[in-house]
C-alpha cells in the first residue's frame, strides 16, 4: 500500500510538471506571431520584457512594471561583479539564437556590453566595461559580437566573444557617432549606422581574429543617424531614423523609401528606436523632454498600424525592441 501511495503521488507530481512546461511552451509566441517588446529602462536600470498579446494588456491604457513577462540587470551574483560602473543607462537589447540556445546582448552608455543566456540570465556568457558609449549590439552566427561605439571618434567593434567571458580582443571600423548594427544573413554582410552614413562592412578572417571591410558606404538623407533595425517581412529592407526623420532603405535598389506604411504618423523627429512585428503594425520609442533628466527617454511605447499607446507608469525608456530571435 505504502509503495502504490508513493506511485501514485509520483506519477501525479510528474504530471503536474509536464502540464507546466506545456503551458509554458504553449505561452511562448511562434516567430509567426506577434512577438512580446523588450524595453531598455534607465529609471529601474532594468531590461523590462512585456506580451502585449497577454489578456487584458491590449485594453490597459498604462501598463506597470509587474506586468513584465520577465526583467534583468547585471549583478554580481549573475556573473557581472567587477563590470557594474558600465551599468545605469541600459541603451539597447537585442535576441539572437545561436547553436540552438537563446542569448541576450546588451548595451549600457555607461560603457557597458553584455551576452547572458536567456531566459535564465544566470550568468556571464561574455562581457565587458568597454566605455565609449556603447548605443547597440549584435550577436554574430559566429558567437561574436558587433558594438556601436557612439563616443569620439565612433567606431564599430567585432569583439571576440566567442573565444570566452572575458575576452578583449577586438577588430575596428571607424564610424564617426555609431549608432546602430544589425547582421544581414542573407548577403552575410554588418549593415551599421553612423551620424551621416549607413555602412555595410563584410566580416573576415576567423571567429578568432576577426578583420573589417567596408563594401558599400551611403550617406543619409537627414544626420544624425540614431536607430538601425530590420523591417521583419521584407529582408530588403531596414528602418533607419536620424534626428528629424524616420526612413526604409531598400539594400538591393541603395534607395531611402518615404513613402513606406502609417509613414504620415511614423515620420517623426527624435525617434529613438523602431520596429515591426509581421503583422505590420509599428513599435517605436520616441523621446520626451519631460521625462528623465538626460531628456532623452520616455514613459511610452507608441504603437502604429493599428495606434494603440502604452505608457509604462514610473518609466524612463530609450528603446524598445520586437523580441524576435530572427536577424531579419
Amino acid at each position: 500500500m505504502k509503495k502504490f501511495v508513493i506511485l501514485t503521488l509520483f506519477i501525479g507530481l510528474l504530471t503536474l510538471m509536464v502540464s507546466c512546461q506545456r503551458k509554458t511552451l504553449a505561452e511562448s509566441p511562434k516567430e509567426t506571431d506577434d512577438q512580446w517588446i523588450a524595453v531598455t529602462d534607465q529609471k529601474s536600470r532594468q531590461i523590462l520584457v512585456f506580451d502585449p498579446a497577454k489578456e487584458g494588456m491590449e485594453e490597459k491604457e498604462v501598463w506597470d512594471k509587474q506586468d513584465a513577462e520577465w526583467t534583468w540587470s547585471p549583478t554580481d551574483e549573475n556573473g557581472f561583479a567587477g563590470l557594474l560602473d558600465g551599468w545605469g543607462h541600459p541603451s539597447d537589447v537585442t535576441l539572437r539564437e545561436i547553436d540552438g540556445e537563446q542569448y541576450m546582448a546588451v548595451t549600457d552608455s555607461y560603457g557597458f556590453v553584455g551576452i547572458v543566456p536567456y531566459p535564465a540570465g544566470d550568468q556571464r556568457t561574455w562581457g565587458l566595461n568597454i566605455g565609449l558609449s556603447p548605443h547597440a549590439a549584435e550577436i554574430l552566427p559566429d558567437g561574436n559580437i558587433a558594438v556601436a561605439l557612439s563616443a569620439s571618434p565612433g567606431s564599430i567593434r567585432i569583439y571576440t566573444s566567442s573565444e570566452g567571458a572575458d575576452s578583449e580582443k577586438f577588430a575596428e571600423y571607424l564610424l564617426p557617432g555609431a549608432h546602430g548594427v544589425v547582421w544581414d544573413p542573407e548577403k552575410e554582410l554588418l549593415w551599421a549606422l553612423g551620424t551621416n552614413s549607413l555602412v555595410a562592412l563584410e566580416i573576415k578572417g576567423t571567429s578568432s581574429d576577426p578583420k573589417i571591410e567596408e563594401v558599400h558606404k551611403e550617406q543619409t538623407p537627414t544626420s544624425g543617424g540614431h536607430n538601425l533595425s530590420v523591417v521583419y517581412g521584407d529582408t530588403d529592407k531596414l528602418w533607419v531614423t536620424t534626428v528629424t526623420n524616420v526612413y526604409q532603405y531598400s539594400k538591393s535598389e541603395k534607395a531611402w523609401i518615404t513613402d513606406y506604411p502609417g509613414v504620415d504618423d511614423i515620420n517623426k523627429e527624435n525617434v529613438k528606436s523602431i520596429g515591426n512585428q509581421l503583422s505590420g503594425q509599428v513599435v517605436l520609442t520616441q523621446q520626451k523632454e519631460s521625462v528623465g533628466e538626460n531628456k532623452f527617454t520616455t514613459d511610452t511605447i507608441d504603437f502604429y498600424l493599428p495606434t494603440n499607446p502604452k505608457e509604462i507608469k514610473d518609466a524612463e525608456m530609450y528603446k524598445a525592441r520586437i523580441w524576435s530571435t530572427s536577424y531579419q
